[in-house]
């Protein structure tokens, strides 16, 4: 029997490795973790996509833009939770410029030793990149987690659900896409991804150590997606998804660090980060 693999790509604690490998846009090892490290949308050396209708109207309303635009939409935040996530922004945004400044060489030697042990297919290199770079790499870490919980702080623990619940069913069915779900397929999903976000964000507010949400974690993720294959999707469905599975990108892939620093574009809310 075969295997279908999606990925839903909620976070847990981020490995240095696993961060090098994505801020340097390449896929090795991009299975070792369900996390993809959240960096400044917008950055130069990457292409930023177009805004969607949603994402407009919320920008509209709350002054914030992108994913952070959505977050004050989808979870409902309240006139001072948007003054303070706009806040919180900014300050990302400053302290991830700074952080890009201060590392402008290194960056740029990280990129190229990446690209070359890439263009080679030298897995040692590859490593060798990322233990040379690890201290940098840490610290770009760091700032994503801090950021991270200094926007969980503003939500309520609802609020938190809805997100993570938001940001759960777009991956999935995103990842589903070759399913062409109906109307009541995607209802029944989104309910089945908030019944598994109330858990996340639950456990994510838990005592349970880092470890222990980990694993719990990705027990529950894992559970919502067997649930999804067996009980939403059709065998023709399952039959598509598996025919297209192998060639699906993973969901909302990280933009790489740029080259040449420049003033980056304010930093996306943390995308379900259950530490």
């Amino acid at each position: 029997m075969s295997t279908v693999v999606i990925r839903i790509r909620l976070g847990l604690g981020m490995m240095v490795a696993t961060a090098a490998v994505l801020a340097a846009g390449t896929a090795w090892a991009a299975e070792t973790t369900p996390v993809a490290p959240l960096q400044p949308d917008g950055e130069q050396a990457a292409e930023k996509p177009a805004e969607s209708a949603g994402e407009t109207a919320a920008a509209e309303t709350s002054g914030l833009t992108g994913e952070n635009a959505l977050l004050a939409r989808e979870a409902n935040l309240n006139a001072e939770q948007k003054e303070r996530l706009a806040k919180t922004v900014a300050e990302g945004t400053k302290a991830m410029n700074d952080w890009r400044q201060r590392n402008r060489d290194k960056i740029a030697s990280f990129q190229q030793a990446v690209s070359t042990a890439r263009q080679a297919r030298d897995q040692a290199a590859f490593q060798k990149a990322i233990q040379d770079h690890q201290e940098m790499l840490k610290e770009q870490v760091a700032l994503q987690a801090k950021f991270n919980q200094q926007v969980m702080d503003i939500l309520t623990l609802e609020q938190e659900g809805t997100w993570f619940g938001f940001v759960l069913c777009r991956n999935l069915t995103q990842q589903a896409k070759a399913a062409d779900l109906s109307d009541e397929q995607k209802t029944k999903t989104r309910s089945l991804c908030n019944d598994a976000a109330g858990k996340l964000a639950a456990l994510r507010r838990s005592e349970k150590t880092d470890q222990e949400k980990a694993v719990e974690s990705r027990t529950i993720q894992g559970g919502l997606v067997q649930t999804f294959m067996n009980d939403v999707l059709t065998d023709a469905q399952r039959t598509q998804i598996r025919s297209t599975a192998g060639a699906a990108p993973p969901p909302a892939p990280v933009q790489p660090v740029p080259t040449d620093p420049g003033p980056a574009a304010e930093p996306a809310p943390p995308a379900g980060d259950t530490r």
